[in-house]
């Protein structure tokens, strides 16, 4: 059986900041890979340093005959403390943009794959009431800096994820946060020790991966909003989404408009 995709679609591939650049030290996921007891039995540390190696990457991208590349910016290197953007790191993600333009492939970024600065962790994470203007903001500098590199924008990566999660574990009686297993779930002191190494009280420790009650979901859905209207504003050419993950269905809804 012969399939035929239509004319108009694109072959592309795909990474998430955290998972190839290496050495995101500021990232809320370093201090829980490196938190005592820890259920993550192997470090990112350098990955593939696709973050010096974007270049050659992308090069071999365009050979293999790709015509789009969808990778993530990552919050804690461009607003590694609260308020503070790094003009370095704007500079790198510039550069990969316009290496993409340069190979023929169209990009298509996420400015947000799971990972958050630690900093927000210090101030209650993704529970905060106020972490819809934080992140709008933090999409706002993005997209000043660099909407004009930027045809397709997603404002948040699986956003459904850890909702199905629960829903699946809670059968079975056990709601880890993504990628954990249930023995080093249940190690003692381990998110309290990743707390700490973000500078964070326990009670403050709320990463992107525990939203799954409503209260969570509401929060999370007005940053999407305004990160949108900020998106808008400033590039109103632009594309854009939000993704979910699709291998089980949840009913979860952000309405687009």
């Amino acid at each position: 059986m012969n399939y035929r995709f239509p004319k108009q679609f694109i072959w592309g591939s795909a990474t998430a900041a955290y998972q190839v650049e290496g050495n995101n030290v500021n990232s809320d996921f370093w201090a829980e890979e490196h938190a005592e007891g820890s259920p993550y039995k192997d470090k990112s540390g350098d990955t593939i340093d696709h973050y010096s190696l974007y270049k050659k990457d992308i090069e071999l991208m365009a050979k293999l005959g790709f015509k789009a590349y969808r990778f993530s910016i990552e919050w804690a290197r461009i607003e590694p403390a609260k308020g503070h953007f790094s003009v370095s790191a704007v500079q790198h993600y510039k550069d990969v943009l316009e290496t993409c333009h340069a190979y023929g492939l169209t990009p298509v970024v996420a400015l947000h794959h799971f990972s958050s600065p630690q900093w927000l962790m210090r101030i209650g994470g993704w529970s905060n009431p106020d972490i819809p203007e934080l992140y709008a903001h933090y999409c706002e500098v993005v997209m000043k800096e660099l909407g004009h590199l930027i045809p397709y924008v997603l404002t948040m990566n699986e956003v459904n994820l850890p909702v199905m999660l629960k829903e699946i574990f809670s059968k079975i009686g056990f709601v880890p946060p993504v990628g954990i297993d249930r023995e080093s779930w249940v190690a003692p002191k381990w998110r309290q020790s990743a707390a700490t190494l973000c500078g964070a009280d326990p009670s403050q420790y709320f990463t992107f991966h525990m939203i799954s009650d409503e209260k969570a979901i509401k929060l999370m859905k007005e940053a999407h909003k305004q990160s949108r209207a900020a998106i808008k504003k400033i590039h109103p050419e632009t594309k854009w989404a939000f993704r979910w993950h699709f291998r089980i269905s949840i009913l979860f809804l952000v309405v687009n408009g």
